[in-house]
């Protein structure tokens, strides 16, 4: 991609305090298979891409002009520069973003004063949240932000109320989940930092390192749900991505093959099946992501992989759609830049095999019950099966079930399951017993795949 491709040209006008860079070109931004460059506002030298809204429409981050910072909100071919106008001489910072457009983020005046935390929306404009010096996450509704307070004090605020101080340690609160009612981050107790979950029921609950050999831990960031806090065990120089469940244990996510073992996980949809961050490769850090819990996968692996698409040097990834289809995050090439990158839809539906039956004909037919014994595999792209059942239709319609055999599918979709079957058929039936044994799956996305289905026969008398 070459600077012409990625640097788009546009008109700037004010607008209600705002700098607002409508960019030329012909209607919004497609979405796209290839990690694509954020529009870059006139004037600006750099852009990062810092969050994005549960439905990933909006992005926001910040934009440098002139070694300042401002924060950014982009939303198709449009970026609204927050605070240029009223703030030109400060920084701002926006962190995340909800599907209404509310923007949480961080400011200061001048480089010299400290930072204070804000709230924006069109309608009401730039505002700060009293006695809190970040915000860093904001519920779906807007209702609830999570940042510091009193210094470094992990704190939530609501509008109109006050604010509420998790801890008496410091840290942040980095994460909230959509509801408000989950918070994660990260606190500093004895000089060891360690990743937190919050609630209102339990209090703060410590997240450990799950290996003594990564002495101590960060959670950076949640799931919608509030069930999943994602981050990193360890310390400097060596971090390894982490996840925990509740208020489980933690499981270590691995990193890219080579050079140091320096890898973080950043974010997570809100099923938490997608996790996002970045790893090591070859002393190189590159945008990751993990699967339905499988491996550290570079961006530009997963996409040639699962897509056949050859994408350019992504440096990391910080943010996620709730679907897991948008990530945004910052690359290098001769600048610094915004990205996003849009993964199209699943619509391939689960591929389903089977072997033959065994036994395939109950002999004798002396009405016993019969074990018989079926093998398959199940797959789909990504390995995002959801659901698999085995049907037993009967002939005489004595023995019809349906058993779910999602428990049954190994990681490679593979499957073994036995059904107990009558030898049994009505002595005037010369076509024998027919019970037909139906394997349907479904992935994710409500793909359905279509059923597969084999036979088992008790013969009839023309058959002896």
């Amino acid at each position: 991609m070459d600077s012409q491709q990625i640097r788009p040209r546009g008109a700037a006008r004010l607008v209600g305090g705002l700098l607002v860079v409508v960019l030329a070109g012909s209607g919004a931004l497609a979405l796209s298979s290839v990690p694509e460059a954020l529009p870059m506002p006139t004037g600006a030298a750099s852009s990062s891409a810092e969050g994005v809204s549960p439905n990933g429409t909006l992005i926001v981050g910040l934009s440098e002009f002139g070694g300042r910072n401002h924060a950014t909100l982009w939303s198709g071919d449009t970026a609204l520069v927050l605070d240029l106008a009223t703030n030109p001489d400060g920084d701002s910072y926006a962190y995340d973003v909800t599907d209404g457009g509310l923007v949480v983020g961080r400011r200061r005046a001048t480089a010299a004063s400290g930072f204070e935390a804000f709230v924006w929306d069109s309608a009401t404009g730039m505002r700060s949240i009293p006695y809190m010096q970040a915000a860093w996450a904001v519920s779906a509704d807007g209702r609830v932000i999570v940042g510091e307070a009193n210094g470094t004090i992990p704190a939530l605020w609501r509008e109109g109320a006050e604010i509420v101080r998790l801890t008496g340690y410091s840290g942040q609160a980095l994460g909230v989940s959509a509801d408000g009612t989950v918070v994660s981050g990260q606190v500093n107790v004895g000089g060891t930092r360690h990743a937190f979950r919050w609630t209102a029921a339990d209090g703060l609950q410590v997240l450990d390192s799950p290996s003594p050999a990564y002495v101590g831990s960060y959670g950076v960031g949640l799931s919608a749900d509030g069930s999943l806090v994602v981050g990193m065990s360890g310390g400097p120089p060596t971090f390894v991505a982490t996840s925990w469940r509740g208020s489980g244990p933690g499981v270590l996510l691995g990193d890219l093959p080579g050079g140091s073992e320096v890898s973080q996980a950043s974010d997570a949809s809100a099923d938490g099946r997608v996790i996002v961050g970045n790893g090591n490769l070859d002393n190189f850090s590159h945008a990751t992501l993990w699967v339905d819990g499988g491996a550290c996968r570079s961006i530009e692996e997963y996409l040639l992989t699962e897509y056949g698409v050859t994408s350019p040097y992504i440096d990391n990834a910080k943010a996620v759609s709730d679907d897991g289809r948008t990530i945004v995050g910052t690359y290098i090439s001769y600048q610094l830049k915004g990205w996003r990158l849009t993964l199209p839809p699943d619509i391939t539906p689960p591929t389903i095999e089977l072997g033959s039956p065994e036994p395939a004909v109950l002999l004798p037919a002396n009405g016993k019950m019969v074990q018989v014994a079926l093998s398959g595999r199940i797959t789909d792209v990504g390995g995002r099966v959801a659901s698999a059942s085995l049907e037993v239709v009967d002939e005489y319609g004595e023995l019809n079930r349906q058993t779910d055999i999602t428990g049954n599918l190994a990681t490679d979709g593979s499957f073994s399951v036995s059904v107990g079957l009558r030898a049994k058929r009505d002595g005037k039936d010369k076509d024998g017993r027919i019970y037909r044994l139906v394997v349907r799956a479904a992935d994710r996305a409500g793909n359905a795949a279509v059923p597969r289905e084999v036979q088992v026969l008790v013969p009839g008398a023309a058959r002896k």
